[in-house]
């Protein structure tokens, strides 16, 4: 990103980390269940017992606890904007790992929630993020970034993304040997 002209600055992260661990635990969880509560019912056994489990733990929370965690949601994304005012975008892996698909199936809750550690922020807290290819590991598998950005600024995380893919010789097909 210095090549490209960007000033790299750290960022306390801890605010998202909050919020993408609204996305699988705690009150929010209620908005997931009311969606499916009607199917849930008659069809419990149709659904992936890891997903089950997730949504199913929306109803240990009350009504008081999802206003809170919607008050806590409005702090939070107040932090996220006042850091917006400071920095252009953010850039964050857009996996911290890759699992083997054997990996997920065995802890399919954790390993999923791990694989969102740098994203599930973003609906949360409206913001915008565009993931690109970054380079390809000694070991074959594909690593990515992420660009976010505050919301709405989809096209320019876009123009970001396609300016970073230029600058470090990542188009399509290149890696995979397709294109000379």
């Amino acid at each position: 990103m210095k090549s490209l002209g960007a000033t790299v600055v750290d960022v306390d992260y801890s605010i998202f980390l909050e919020a993408g661990r609204m996305l699988f635990d705690g009150p929010l969880l209620a908005e997931r269940l009311s969606s499916i509560k009607p199917f849930l019912k008659d069809h419990s056994n149709d659904i992936h017992s890891s997903v089950r489990v997730i949504v199913e733990k929306a109803k240990q929370y009350s009504a008081v606890d999802l206003c809170h965690e919607y008050y806590r949601i409005t702090e939070l994304q107040a932090l996220a904007r006042l850091l917006f005012e400071n920095i252009d975008f953010m850039m964050v892996p857009t996996a911290p790992t890759i699992y083997s698909i054997a990996e997920v199936k065995a802890n399919p809750v954790k390993l999923n929630t791990n694989m969102g550690y740098y994203t599930y922020f973003a609906n949360i807290l409206n913001l915008s993020v565009v993931a690109v290819p970054s380079e390809i590991r000694a070991d074959g598998l594909p690593f990515g970034v992420c660009f976010v950005g505050t919301a709405k600024s989809d096209f320019s995380l876009m123009v970001l993304g396609q300016k970073w893919q230029q600058s470090n010789d990542l188009y399509l097909g290149h890696h995979a040997g397709l294109i000379n």
